[in-house]
């Protein structure tokens, strides 16, 4: 008895020093390459015990890789971007990079010290001017990157992940749902998924608003009305019986009128309806309900019909909860406008700095903005500020073409000749991408060691080159290092003097 006694209290000790662990997240908000939104990477983790064990205490443009296998990769971010140090009460977060400097947080400062409390609230940062992410002390789960509600209810931050989990608990059960939220976001996107997936997917769903249901009407269109029961009433069938055999979604539950409430809780109990100036009728459906948080009996809800539909709560958070997932909504709004056979909602990134930039600069903001409207306002947000940037030319006031001259004008030598050689080293394509004159790239490349335009190379250069490659202009520019249509024109001019 002594020995299983104490084997106990040491069971009970081992437990009272488990802490929670936590996971210190980088997620891609925005990236001018749009199939990188959404991918992160832990950068640590913390606990009660041990404190923060960093895994990476630099980033930059080549290190370290995200989930997607892929670094953040883009031009204008330096190799050294951002260093993460330990300090008394939490982390810091420090800019490393002069020319191409990272701004963290709403006022685009060089460095933050910030608590725990504060890191689990989360900190944007804005890399080189294009490349958006979002810090988060996190805690620490399995990935739900199997789940077939990827796609439906959208989102990579561990709020998103445990609606996704309760709807695929909700779907495997014929319980009442009740989805509470405010206004936008996304409490019908939850009611669909969970009837998709459920056992009645193949059967019909039904929807009504019961907020914009006159209180006269509402019996009727619920419940259905047999012929005669009041003036010019023919036999029609209600939601409930349309939807028989599957789902029914009442939005706005708390609208309800007090004098219908009793007849729900009846349906809910006895699965029969009261058709209005008939009999009774059973009905085989599953109820999902939606309102917004704190309704009650004060409020002219009965407790009784509120507990009824309680069979599975699910909260569905406010945006402001979840700011990863502004770059995944936003993705997915592109994505609906490419399959529907409408123009791309960004433009073309990859052809304009300019345009990433000022993107960049909506989804720096974005992150730091209350979203009282939630997903809904959010995503008229992102088409109202595409019809303002448009194309290069025409940027909305909020990111006029000087401020963004303003934010691409620090180019490190790598950076100018990684975009050189991305543009085949034509210096007047180099020049736009990065929104600088041709003379300031002559003069730069003039400049920097091992580099040359085409003017450079020499006649007896150029036979060696044409005898090793043939006429190829392609491959003996990639391998003078010099613009192709250049060498082109000089392979024009070397043919005609033969």
């Amino acid at each position: 008895m002594e020995a299983a006694a104490k084997t106990r209290q040491a069971l009970r000790s081992l437990g009272d020093t488990v802490t929670e662990a936590w996971d210190l997240r980088l997620t891609v908000v925005f990236h001018p390459d749009l199939e990188r939104i959404g991918a992160s990477r832990s950068l640590g983790t913390w606990t009660g015990d041990h404190g923060f064990l960093l895994s990476t205490t630099v980033l930059g443009r080549n290190s370290p890789s995200l989930d997607d296998d892929k670094p953040l990769s883009e031009a204008h971010i330096s190799r050294r971007a951002l260093g993460i140090s330990k300090h008394s009460s939490g982390l810091r977060l420090n800019n490393l990079s002069e020319t191409s400097p990272t701004r963290l947080g709403p006022d685009d400062a060089p460095s933050m010290s910030l608590t725990l409390d504060e890191l689990k609230q989360g900190v944007s940062l804005r890399f080189g001017h294009a490349v958006v992410g979002f810090v988060r002390l996190v805690p620490r789960r399995g990935t739900d990157a199997g789940s077939p509600l990827r796609h439906e209810f959208l989102g990579v931050s561990d709020q998103a992940k445990q609606v996704r989990r309760l709807i695929a608990l909700a779907a495997r059960s014929d319980l009442p749902v009740l989805l509470l939220g405010d206004t936008g976001v996304g409490k019908d996107v939850a009611a669909n998924a969970i009837h998709r997936l459920s056992e009645r997917s193949g059967r019909s769903f039904e929807r009504l608003n019961m907020a914009s249901i006159p209180d006269s009407l509402a019996e009727a269109e619920l419940f259905g009305t047999s012929k005669g029961a009041f003036t010019g009433a023919i036999e029609r069938d209600g939601a409930f019986v349309r939807a028989h055999g599957g789902t029914i979604f009442l939005d706005e539950v708390g609208d309800t009128a007090p004098f219908l409430q009793p007849k729900l809780l009846r349906v809910l109990e006895q699965g029969e309806i009261p058709v209005v100036g008939g009999r009774s009728r059973a009905v085989d459906v599953r109820l999902i309900a939606a309102t917004e948080l704190g309704v009650s009996e004060g409020q002219g809800f009965r407790q009784s019909l509120l507990h009824r539909l309680s069979g599975i709560v699910i909260k569905i958070p406010n945006l402001s909860e979840r700011r990863e997932d502004i770059g995944p909504l936003a993705r997915s709004i592109d994505i609906g406008c490419t399959e529907k056979g409408e123009e791309n909602l960004f433009g073309d990134l990859g052809r304009s700095p300019l345009l990433a930039a000022a993107w960049g600069q909506f989804f720096h903001k974005a992150l730091h903005r209350t979203w009282t409207g939630n997903v809904r306002e959010l995503k008229l947000a992102i088409r109202r500020y595409a019809l303002e940037v448009g194309d290069d030319q025409r940027f909305g006031s909020a990111t006029s073409s000087a401020a963004l001259a303003e934010q691409t004008k620090y180019v490190d030598d790598e950076q100018l000749l990684a975009v050189h050689r991305a543009c085949d080293y034509e210096v007047a394509e180099t020049a736009r991408r990065l929104s600088l004159s041709r003379q300031a790239i002559y003069r730069r490349l003039n400049k920097l060691p091992n580099t040359r335009i085409a003017a450079e190379v020499s006649d007896h250069e150029l036979v060696t080159l044409v005898a090793r490659f043939g006429n190829d202009a392609n491959r003996i520019s990639q391998f003078a290092g010099v613009s192709r249509r250049a060498i082109q024109q000089r392979l024009l001019r070397l043919e005609q003097d033969r």
